[in-house]
């Protein structure tokens, strides 16, 4: 068996190694520094290779949240080269589709859509937006928890780190 990292690089995401199917560690990025990224990182068993979520820049994202998530996105591609661990990029879209249930169904759309037409339209894309995210987020962790039962507390911060590693795990074994 190859073990899997799976990574989020968000400053509120996480790290997650499978080493079995039923060895899983996994670290918490929120309110973290790089030390504590690096210390956690270097302790771990060697894993056999690392699915880090290829991320970008969104419209309308700010400033300083993109500049953070930048910063984290470079220092873990930095982790990784220093580590000499096989490093692969996957975008939220491809990992994401291999789990059924974490887009949103025809169902959630059209709730969203009764939802955002309450309001006045200069408000709806943003409303929108919001609503489809935390749908978005609330379908992952009920994803990872279903995935992972052996976690007892699976937050918003793990799931994704939990799903890349998954999806990662399923790709090479």
């Amino acid at each position: 068996m190859i073990s899997v990292c799976g990574i989020d690089p968000g400053a509120s995401g996480g790290i997650a190694i499978k080493y079995s199917q039923d060895e899983v560690v996994y670290f918490n990025m929120t309110n973290k520094t790089e030390v504590d990224i690096w210390e956690w990182f270097i302790g771990q068993k060697t894993p056999d290779v690392i699915y880090l979520e290829q991320v970008h820049s969104m419209p309308k994202q700010g400033v300083s949240s993109v500049w953070k998530f930048a910063q984290n996105y470079g220092m873990l591609r930095g982790y990784i080269i220093a580590r000499g661990i096989s490093l692969i990029d996957v975008t939220p879209n491809k990992w994401q589709s291999t789990f059924p249930g974490v887009k949103l169904s025809q169902k959630q759309k059209k709730a969203v859509e009764t939802e955002v037409s309450k309001i006045p339209n200069e408000k709806q894309a943003a409303k929108k937006k919001s609503l489809e995210y935390k749908i978005k987020k609330n379908n992952t962790k009920a994803c990872s928890q279903l995935l992972f039962p052996q976690i007892e507390k699976i937050t918003h911060a793990i799931s994704d780190c939990l799903l890349i590693t998954e999806y990662g795990y399923k790709e090479r074994n």
